[in-house]
C-alpha cells in the first residue's frame, strides 16, 4: 500500500485523505457524532484493506465489533487476516469480568507509562508487521483521570509523535472539549500534524452535528464546517446537499474549540 489513506468520510472533510506518518487531533463535543465518525472511519479503512487498529478506552469491544459489522465488514474475517485488532484499555479498567464471546482484544493499560515504554521499544525496533497501521482511539480525555497532565503531554511529545513517524501510522487522537484548561488543548494541538473538530448545534427544535478539518500542516484546505448525517447502519457522511456554514447558527459560533 502506497500514498495516503483515501476513504470516503475523510476525503469529504480533506480531499486527497491524509499521509502516513502522521497524528491527528481531534477536538469533539460529547454529542457529536465523533465515537459513530470513528467507527466509520475504522469500517472504510478496513474495507479499503488498510491494517486498522482501535483503542477502546471508553467502550466494550463487542460494541465496536458489532457497529463495524453493522456497516458491512466481516469482523471475523479480517481479525483472522491479521488486519483487525482492539486493544482494549476499557475492560480492564472497570475491574470487571465481562465476557467477550470468542473474540478477544489485546489488553490495553491507562498508564502513560506503560505506554511510553512500549512505544519506545517499538521505535528503537520497529517491526515491519506494526508498520503503516490506521490507528484510532476512541476518547483520550480519560487518560486524565488516571494520569498527570505534564506526564501526558511529555509522553505525546517525546514519544507518541515519533512512534508515529517511526512506525509510519495514521493516528487520531481525541479529547472531549469543555473539559480541561485551554493550555491543554494549545499544547496538544501544537505537536499534532492536524486539528479536526466534531461538534453538535441545535437548529429549530433538532440537534444537527458538524465536522471540519481546521488544519493539515503543509497542506492548504478548506476549512469550512460540513454538516454530517447519520444512516440507519451506523455510517457517517458528509450531507452535500446543504453548504457549509450556510446557518445563522455556524456562523454564529466562536472560533476555536468549546472549552
Amino acid at each position: 500500500m502506497v500514498g495516503n489513506l483515501r476513504l470516503p468520510i475523510l476525503d469529504a472533510l480533506v480531499p486527497g485523505g491524509l499521509s502516513y506518518g502522521t497524528a491527528y487531533l481531534v477536538e469533539f463535543e460529547p454529542q457529536s457524532l465523533w465515537y459513530d465518525t470513528s467507527l466509520t472511519i475504522c469500517a472504510q479503512s478496513l474495507m479499503h484493506g488498510a491494517k486498522t487498529e482501535y483503542h477502546s478506552l471508553m467502550h466494550l469491544p463487542g460494541d465496536i465489533r458489532r457497529r463495524v459489522a453493522d456497516q458491512g465488514v466481516n469482523v471475523e474475517k479480517v481479525e483472522d487476516d491479521g488486519l483487525f485488532r482492539i486493544n482494549d484499555a476499557y475492560t480492564p479498567s472497570t475491574g470487571l469480568e465481562i465476557p467477550e464471546g470468542t473474540r478477544k482484544s489485546h489488553q490495553g493499560s491507562l498508564n502513560m507509562a506503560t505506554w511510553s515504554m512500549l512505544e519506545k521499544q517499538l521505535i528503537e525496533k520497529p517491526p515491519e508487521s506494526e508498520k503503516r497501521w490506521v490507528h484510532i482511539d476512541d476518547d483520550l480525555s480519560i487518560m486524565l483521570q488516571y494520569n498527570d497532565e505534564n506526564e501526558f503531554h511529555k509522553s505525546m511529545r517525546d514519544t507518541n509523535i515519533p512512534w508515529a513517524r517511526s512506525l509510519e501510522l495514521i493516528v487520531f487522537q481525541p479529547v472531549a472539549t469543555g473539559l480541561h484548561h485551554d493550555s491543554f488543548y494549545t499544547k496538544m494541538e501544537s505537536v499534532c500534524d492536524g486539528i479536526m473538530e466534531f461538534r453538535a448545534l441545535e437548529e429549530a427544535g433538532r440537534l444537527e452535528n458538524y465536522a471540519r478539518v481546521r488544519l493539515v500542516r503543509g497542506r492548504a484546505l478548506d476549512s469550512s464546517w460540513r454538516l454530517l448525517k447519520l444512516r440507519d447502519n451506523g455510517e457517517v457522511v458528509v450531507d452535500a446537499s446543504r453548504k457549509p456554514g450556510s446557518t445563522l447558527g455556524i456562523r454564529g459560533w466562536i472560533k476555536g474549540p468549546q472549552k
